[in-house]
């Protein structure tokens, strides 16, 4: 019978690390290292399910609806900043969370429905001044080519003030990953360049900036011996840059301050665009209810945000420039993307009254209903679809 076992060996054939371990001692220590493992990897389960967003499904044929009615080419860069190389710029606690969600929320099929080729992700180390230079200049110009063609870029992290050559206002810069503090001017990128976006033959350029100017703080910095406070011409400059067909929005005044907040995890701008474009924002029972439009969004952030940061006793208005050239639709709002199709179908005359508000009522209590009721909804939305037709559908009814 064996008496001992050599475990963690040593050379000595009845002795280990531990020393002479007896049967009844080993099958203790197997089975504390097995609930330490256990421990640790429960541990690390809780983290992922942390960061594990469980999305519902989606139907595949809501989601070849929205492939088919959703504009096609539509490109995005998307840029997020909280990690600086320069020491003396502070870190930003959300800027790279705000550009990655911006990222799933419009690359997620069942809301923004951007395919992920068309979209260009740049955050903290990659977020260089060349690599956005590069980006706006080089990658956008090689992938839009129509003026239908929809553009949209984001940035967040932080924005510097820097006076004019001539004169008291300020030129307005977007702090790049290696922007050097004390050189704003040559190695920030400046607003100016956004003119080179605009020349781009898309009439459906939009621009949304989560950062600010006044060097006060938040999602500013400005360089040793300027005052902050002071900043000025910064918001004419915005305002020059827009146009017919080439939107800009900011987050706040060039004196204002862009907030944080730790309880959304998100700058207070951001958030609110997230909570836009996932569908808070698509109110107007039009023609494009179920859509989400640029005029829909800007509805909301400039209600939204103005709120929020109230609430912790900030002022912070964003500020919006430039003309849309037809509906500029961002995303998609599935419950009322129903809504809006049944609708219609009652106005084209599909569908009779008594219909109509049938189908109001299911789509309005789809959680609560009966077995036969949901067989009804299925029915109703399959016709929707243009699965199957308005008589399939009276025959399930």
């Amino acid at each position: 019978m064996i008496r001992s076992y050599k475990i963690f060996g040593t050379g000595n054939p009845s002795r280990g690390r531990f020393g002479e371990v007896k049967p009844g001692k080993l099958l203790k220590l197997i089975v504390l290292i097995a609930l330490l493992s256990f421990a640790q990897l429960s541990i690390a389960g809780e983290r992922e399910l942390k960061d594990l967003r469980i999305k519902p499904k989606v139907d595949q044929a809501v989601l070849r609806l929205i492939a088919g009615t959703m504009p096609q080419n539509r490109y995005a860069v998307i840029i997020g900043i909280s990690d600086y190389q320069d020491p003396n710029i502070p870190d930003l606690r959300f800027a790279r969370k705000d550009a990655e969600a911006v990222y799933e929320v419009l690359t997620d099929p069942a809301i923004g429905g951007f395919k992920k080729e068309n979209v260009l992700l740049l955050v903290d180390e990659d977020a260089t001044f060349m690599n956005i230079r590069s980006a706006l200049r080089d990658w956008l110009v090689e992938k839009v080519s129509g003026e239908d063609d929809l553009v949209f870029i984001f940035f967040s992290g932080h924005g510097a003030p820097e006076p004019k050559l001539k004169g008291e206002e300020f030129d307005a810069y977007l702090v790049a990953y290696d922007t050097k503090i004390d050189r704003i001017r040559s190695t920030g990128f400046p607003m100016s360049e956004l003119k080179e976006v605009f020349n781009l033959p898309s009439r459906k350029i939009v621009v949304m900036l989560d950062c600010c100017y006044s060097g006060a703080g938040g999602r500013s910095i400005i360089r040793e011996g300027l005052r902050p406070g002071l900043v000025a011409g910064i918001d004419e400059e915005i305002m020059r840059l827009g146009g017919e067909g080439r939107i800009i929005i900011t987050s706040s005044t060039e004196k204002q301050v862009s907030l944080e907040l730790e309880e959304v995890g998100h700058g207070v701008f951001t958030y609110c665009l997230l909570e836009a474009l996932k569908g808070k924002a698509d109110t107007k029972s039009d023609g494009l209810l179920g859509y989400v439009t640029l005029d829909e969004v800007w509805d909301y952030l400039k209600r939204k945000v103005p709120e929020l940061a109230r609430k912790k006793g900030i002022k912070q208005t964003p500020i919006r420039s430039g003309i849309e050239t037809g509906d500029v639709i961002l995303a998609v709002n599935i419950p009322k993307l129903f809504q809006g199709r049944l609708m219609r179908a009652y106005t084209s005359g599909q569908i009779t009254g008594r219909e109509y508000e049938l189908g109001k009522k299911l789509l309005a209590n789809e959680g609560k209903l009966s077995e036969g009721e949901r067989r009804m909804l299925k029915a109703l939305k399959d016709f929707l679809l243009g699965e199957i037709s308005v008589e399939t559908m009276r025959e399930i009814w």
